[in-house]
């Protein structure tokens, strides 16, 4: 099913070198924006608890 809806393309659904090419550019891609670093950490986390503080906030209606 995966297969006939993604074409072999996305990071989860590749294979072989197509995989290792997507995977060595999003892994690329997210050191450049950061990825490992504490102040990205840091506003992931900030992010993130407004996230959840704002589907909690539906909840209650």
């Amino acid at each position: 099913m995966f297969d006939e809806m993604y074409k072999g393309h996305g990071i989860f659904f590749t294979s072989n070198d197509n995989w290792k090419g997507m995977k060595r550019f999003t892994l690329s891609t997210l050191r450049d924006f950061g990825m490992g670093k504490e102040p990205i950490e840091n506003k992931i986390s900030e992010e993130s608890d407004f996230l959840v503080q704002k589907f909690r906030s539906y909840k209650a209606l």
